[in-house]
């Protein structure tokens, strides 16, 4: 996983970055971590706050010389 908050560009922003080996794999990874009750009850203490306004997701894949593979 990768964390990182913004130096340039927009401001108050958080950016999360996990690596999967597929596609599949994310979808086992994020079906697990739904049915994990410690995660229902986080996001629902979390959303009441309202302080998500936006949430991108991005599938990228990396390029030949990423150390990331």
């Amino acid at each position: 996983m990768f964390f990182a908050v913004t130096e340039c560009g927009p401001i108050n922003q958080a950016v999360f970055a996990w690596a999967y080996s597929s596609l599949g794999d994310r979808d086992r990874r994020r079906a697990a971590m739904a049915a994990d009750p410690g995660w229902a009850g986080s996001a629902k203490a979390t959303g009441g706050l309202g302080a998500l306004k936006a949430q991108n997701t991005l599938v990228l894949k990396p390029v030949p010389w990423s150390p990331i593979r």
